[in-house]
């Protein structure tokens, strides 16, 4: 029992140092921003956002504000892989705004940082950035209906556009505003009902300045109105400002993908191995092994192991003890979410028949075993 509790604890270690993802319905993972003359790029610390991860949706909206008639400006994101949303220019006022929204899902590695140039606008300009990120978000279509957009004149209080989305159990939406000003000082927003909950904003100064600000609402209507972005500092009939409105689809949960591993297999005991590949979209309550003598694992041939929690995409093991020497036996691995249980291929073993004590110590293969007197047993 001591050796089966010993290298079940190894196990067990290993499966803890596995990162786990989250669950389906849409959260929110963070936010980061700055702000430069635009003269110079403006770099976005991603790290600051814990626990950013693959699948992760980061949204990014970019403000510049000038008078220099900003109808042919292309605001780059230099960062690879993202998508540019849109681009909206509100050029009718004697201070321009320019908004620019990307996006992308993030890989295995999440990305450190995010850089939008600041090349393209003139030197008295100013550019302000703000980045969300959200978790849960369907990894192929994560908008659920293109996103809209508007700009206005004759004020620096954004008024994001009504957005009719399909109403999808759990979809959420967000606003992203900026505007062109000459304010003095750097300026925020105040958001609308439904968007004040960790709504990011960031203003900069120059000879023209500009505030850019980023909200979510987890239980919009449909038809979604969001509401006028307010900005603090006063107001002028110079000013002109840019909106967006995206609607953020919810992961489709689906059963988890689960392989069948190996065995290591002793006379009386074996280690049988799994693996959850795929979440589905919701982390696993349940994993476990259907393992028996029968082989289709049925006609009650077949036991099951259990193990309840929240499970990742992550590799896991089990003991299995009470075997006869030299019968063959069958193993499958299984997973169950939300939606479903998904199961590996059957795949089989041979319990050991060799009695001597090397034999029956090769369920430990890979560390290194010593028996001292006493009966003692050491694995490293």
């Amino acid at each position: 029992m001591k050796q089966k509790l010993l290298f079940f604890s190894i196990a067990l270690a290993a499966l803890l140092s596995v990162p786990q993802y989250a669950d389906a319905a849409i959260g929110f993972r963070g936010s980061a921003e700055n702000s430069s003359a635009p003269s110079t790029d403006t770099t976005v610390d991603l790290t600051t956002i814990s626990g950013l991860a693959q699948g992760d949706l980061v949204i990014v909206a970019a403000s510049v504000g000038d008078n220099d008639n900003l109808t042919t400006l292309e605001t780059l994101n230099n960062s690879a892989g993202y998508t540019k949303l849109n681009q909206v220019r509100s050029t009718a006022d004697v201070d321009d705004a320019h908004l620019s929204v990307w996006y992308k899902i993030m890989t295995a590695t999440p990305d450190s940082s995010v850089v939008i140039e600041g090349t393209g606008p003139g030197t008295d300009a100013a550019m302000a950035v703000v980045v969300m990120a959200f978790s849960g978000v369907d990894q192929g279509t994560p908008f659920d209906v293109a996103s809209t957009s508007v700009t206005g004149i004759n004020t620096s209080n954004p008024d994001p556009p009504s957005i009719n989305h399909n109403n999808p159990s759990g979809v959420w939406t967000v606003i992203a505003g900026g505007n062109g000003h000459i304010a003095g000082g750097l300026c925020t927003f105040t958001f609308p009902t439904g968007y004040t909950t960790n709504a990011i904003d960031r203003g900069q100064d120059d000879t023209f300045d500009t505030t850019v600000g980023m909200g979510y609402n987890s239980s919009p209507s449909d038809p979604e109105d969001p509401g006028v972005m307010t900005h603090s500092c006063a107001d002028s009939a110079d000013n002109a400002w840019a909106a967006f409105t995206m609607a953020l689809r919810p992961a489709v949960t689906v059963a988890p993908t689960v392989t069948t591993g190996s065995a290591s297999a002793g006379v009386l005991a074996a280690v049988i191995n799994g693996n959850i590949t795929v979440t589905g979209g919701a982390n696993s309550t349940v994993r476990g092994f259907a393992w028996g003598t029968s082989a289709t694992l049925v006609n009650g041939g077949a036991a099951t192991t259990t193990e309840t929690g929240s499970f990742g995409v992550a590799a896991f093991s089990k003991i299995v003890s009470g075997l006869i020497a030299g019968k063959q036996y069958f193993f499958r691995a299984y997973a169950t979410n939300s939606a479903g249980t998904g199961y590996g291929s059957i795949a089989n073993f041979t319990a050991g028949t060799d009695t001597a004590p090397s034999r029956k110590m090769r369920i430990f293969e890979g560390y290194n075993v010593r028996v001292l007197d006493g009966g003692r047993l050491i694995v490293r």
